[in-house]
């Protein structure tokens, strides 16, 4: 709160919360304070909606996920995805406890709708938790962000089989 004259004369840029750890309570909450660069406390009033920051602090760890391919969609009638690999077997992850310990495995999805040869590209990590749920990537540090993926394509073919009967079964079998 403040004079007329005083707040139409206010950028967001001259005000300023302060959350100084240094402060930080045993519970985790510190206490904000609020300045502003250009009027001092006297000309005006802050309220605040909250007047402490509550901060969750966790360990951080690191884990070394296999990295494994996947295939979405079919590919061109007569063909098949034989094989698929990436270029490194594992990365590394580490970020809050919480979060890494989550981590089943890391995934480069490709995508072979219609193919009908080799495919190499690059596509994102994506990494899930043990029930396929995808975790997100935002607050952790991983050495791989993208990989190099190669999915072999080869076709098929339909081969008759002939067989032949030879010999005698066991006794009491046919």
């Amino acid at each position: 709160r403040a004079k007329r004259s005083v707040t139409s004369d206010l950028s967001k840029s001259d005000i300023r919360v302060v959350a100084d750890f240094k402060n930080m309570k045993m519970d985790g909450t510190i206490e904000l304070e609020v300045y502003c660069n250009r009027y001092s406390k006297g000309e005006i009033e802050f309220e605040l909606s909250s007047k402490e920051l509550k901060l969750f602090a966790e360990s951080k760890v690191e884990a070394s996920p296999f990295i494994y391919v996947e295939t979405v969609g079919t590919p061109k009638d007569g063909y098949m995805v034989y094989d698929a690999k990436t270029t490194h077997n594992r990365m590394t992850v580490s970020g809050g406890k919480s979060i890494v310990e989550r981590i089943d495995k890391a995934v480069a999805l490709v995508d072979v709708s219609g193919a009908s040869g080799d495919i190499i590209t690059y596509v994102d990590i994506a990494l899930y938790d043990v029930n396929g749920a995808v975790i997100s990537t935002e607050k952790l540090d991983m050495n791989v962000e993208y990989e190099q993926a190669t999915v072999y394509i080869f076709p098929t073919k339909t081969v008759p089989v002939r067989y032949e009967i030879s010999g005698t079964p066991a006794e009491d079998y046919v």
